[in-house]
């Protein structure tokens, strides 16, 4: 094999445990954030215009849309949804 294939291999190696990396961060951050909802269940939500008046954020209004969807359907008792990260 080639010093360029090899190295060709390494790069491809190197990407997928990049990628490997970043799926585990999500893993761990699901998993935080599945505690988190569990510890919190029953208690009141934060309203989402005090958490953007205390934290001083500024979002789309698409976005602010999603999260009050995402509010109203966690009142209801859906379970929220988990986007996969692209590329798995």
């Amino acid at each position: 094999m080639s010093d360029a294939a090899i190295l060709e291999k390494i790069e491809r190696l190197n990407q997928a445990l990049a990628r490997l990396q970043e799926r585990v961060e999500d893993l761990e951050d699901l998993r935080d954030l599945e505690a988190a909802i569990a510890e919190n269940a029953g208690n009141p939500l934060i309203p989402w215009q005090q958490v953007k008046a205390e934290l001083d954020l500024d979002f789309t209004p698409e976005f602010e849309e999603s999260v009050r969807r995402a509010e109203q359907n966690m009142a209801e008792g859906e379970i929220a949804r988990v986007r996969e990260p692209k590329g798995s």
